[in-house]
């Protein structure tokens, strides 16, 4: 009956319809030997579509018997049939068959290639021989196979011939050949593959960097190195491989790759600590420059890391924002590696870490600050000088006095001038008063504040002088200077106001407004008079300051002057002194041609309490 029924099952395999060809090869297939029989026959029928089905339904029979029509089919012309007797071959796994599709290992059709090598994994240790051979002498668009084919066999393969093979010429065999090596889990190829990693071509560098987790932890300690390799590609591939393995000893040394010099690299360790329980550090670092300054902010100590790490790896970019962040974020051993940053070949990095270990204000900074002091790039020398104000090391004023006095550059100048003042150092008043004398404007206006700072009365008449600059700024500094020394200067600088030919007289009279002495008052009215805008208008503020009633009438005068601005400094000084009587004048001039007037008086008049007024209404009389 089962003859009977192959016959017929036969006859269908070459009907018109693939799916009635189809069902009649997997019937065939079950009806066992009978059926064997009859798909061997049509192995060899006219028709290529009948054989291929007749090849594909025998890889169901598993039947030994049909190995050897299947090997002579091995030669069929058409590709396709070719290609489905491999994969038929590989599914019945008969050593018999190893010659014949090493033979189609060199096949002109790269889909009956591909097909053979996958068929010879299939076959185990009797193939491995004969692969690895292909390895080394089939062709090379063949080798790309082999190399696959040995990756996925299923027992024990020899990973030296392989570990060779990485070698080749061609960069799609030094790709497959990676593939293999991490499919085979074998740690002797762990080198291999970390070399792979420097690879010329791409895909050969990602193939190897996709094996390398597939190794296990015996890779943790290698890939820890790798961490410290020149080449940026590696390092990322090592973050990557250790965030797959998932050892927690690579936690510390991922944190520390927070701060690589390449976005990459740090973007990677970033994942790889997600991956490792650590999630955190994916807020602060994602490859930009502000990543640094994100690390510093955070509230976990073990940011430091990077930091540290960051100032001796990296391009300079990323060796100053690592010393930047360390004088932020401090701790145990910043002091150390920010020293020894201060030898850095760049001045940028030399200047960000002077400048950090000023903030961290560690006392064990101050000999390599000091010396410093001696580097060619003036940026520098003035972070020196700046750090060294900071530690606030009494051995430090002296050469700070010498760089001021002797310094070609003024910025340095400058900053030595403020250390001076934070250090609080006597020695320094005589340097400063000489400097605020005979310096540029700019180192004056750094004397006269670190004068100011010092609070010492000797200086004080150098300050007076200072008021009459040809500098707006050293003029505010001096006067801001002598308003912390206290009404102790009050008579120098009324001797000093008393001059009107003197460009002081402006900065005196704000400077006797903001000391509140009202011994005052009789100079600056005195000298709302003048012809000098900025004099005139400096006393109307100053007299209001003061918050002497004697000051009214005058200013109420002074809101029919000539000059706007005089009207306008008069009106406001009327409203902080807060006398009624000035109410009704304020009115009168709500109505001024200048509008900075108008407004200057609505508002006097509401901090009198007159609303009405301020709203254009008639004024209350004051009391």
């Amino acid at each position: 009956m089962n003859r009977i029924r192959s016959l017929w099952l036969a006859r269908r395999l070459r009907a018109d319809d693939p799916e009635v060809r189809r069902a009649a090869a997997t019937a065939l297939a079950e009806l066992g030997r009978s059926g064997v029989d009859s798909l061997a026959s049509a192995l060899k029928d006219t028709e290529p579509e009948v054989r291929e089905l007749a090849a594909f339904a025998l890889s169901g029979a598993r039947d030994p018997t049909c190995v050897q029509p299947l090997i002579a089919a091995m030669r069929d012309e058409s590709p396709s049939v070719r290609c489905q007797v491999a994969e038929t071959l590989g599914a019945l796994g008969d050593s018999k068959a190893v010659d014949a599709l090493v033979g189609a290992l060199g096949d002109l059709h790269p889909e009956v290639q591909q097909a053979a090598a996958a068929a010879l994994s299939q076959l185990g240790d009797c193939a491995i021989e004969p692969l690895i051979r292909a390895l080394v002498r089939a062709d090379v668009r063949v080798r790309p196979w082999v190399a696959r084919a040995l990756g996925t066999m299923p027992g024990p393969v020899p990973t030296l011939p392989l570990v060779r093979a990485l070698e080749d010429p061609e960069c799609a065999v030094r790709h497959a050949v990676a593939d293999a090596l991490g499919n085979l889990r074998d740690i002797r190829a762990l080198d291999a593959l970390l070399g792979a990693l420097k690879d010329d071509e791409n895909e050969v560098r990602t193939a190897a960097a996709a094996a390398l987790p597939k190794l296990g932890d015996a890779a943790v300690a290698p890939l820890l190195a790798a961490l410290d390799d020149e080449d940026w590609f590696v390092r990322r591939s090592a973050c990557r491989a250790l965030g797959e393995v998932g050892d927690g000893r690579a936690i510390e040394p991922l944190i520390a790759e927070l701060a690589d010099g390449r976005s990459e690299v740090r973007r990677a360790a970033a994942r790889a600590l997600a991956k490792l329980g650590e999630p955190r550090w994916g807020a602060y670092v994602d490859g930009e420059q502000a990543d640094f300054e994100r690390l510093a902010g955070c509230d976990d100590r073990r940011a430091i890391w990077p930091m540290q790490r960051g100032l001796t790896r990296g391009d300079w970019l990323t060796r100053r924002s690592a010393a930047q962040a360390l004088g932020t974020i401090g701790g145990p051993g910043a002091a150390e590696v920010l020293t020894r940053a201060l030898g850095d070949e760049h001045s940028e990095v030399r200047k960000a870490a002077a400048a950090a270990l000023g903030q961290l204000r560690d006392w064990c900074a101050l000999t390599p600050l000091l010396a410093l002091l001696r580097d060619p790039q003036g940026e520098v020398r003035k972070a020196a000088v700046g750090a060294l104000g900071r530690l606030g090391h009494r051995d430090a004023v002296e050469p700070i006095i010498l760089n001021l006095l002797g310094d070609a550059d003024h910025g340095v100048r400058s900053a030595a001038c403020k250390a001076l003042g934070g250090l609080g150092a006597k020695a320094a008043v005589e340097p400063l008063v000489v400097t605020l004398e005979y310096g540029t404007s700019e180192v004056q206006q750094a004397a006269a504040e670190a004068l100011g700072s010092l609070g010492d009365a000797s200086s004080i008449e150098a300050l007076v002088r200072a008021l009459g600059s040809e500098c707006d700024a050293v003029r505010k500094a001096a006067a801001d200077a002598l308003c912390k020394m206290g009404e102790q200067t009050l008579y120098p600088i009324v001797r000093e106001l008393l001059d009107r030919s003197s460009i002081a007289r402006g900065p005196a009279a704000w400077t006797l407004g903001k000391l509140g002495d009202r011994r005052a008052v009789d100079p600056l009215v005195d000298v709302l008079d003048v012809d000098d805008e900025a004099v005139s208008i400096s006393a109307a503020w100053a007299l209001g300051k003061l918050g002497d009633l004697r000051a009214v009438e005058p200013l109420v005068g002074k809101l029919k002057a000539d000059n706007p601005g005089l009207r306008k400094a008069a009106a406001e000084a009327l409203g902080r002194l807060g006398d009624r009587r000035a109410i009704e004048p304020l009115a009168g001039v709500r109505d001024d041609a200048h509008e900075d007037v108008r407004r200057a008086a609505v508002e006097a008049l509401g901090r009198l309490g007159d609303e009405g007024a301020a709203c254009g209404g008639s004024p209350r009389q004051g009391t």
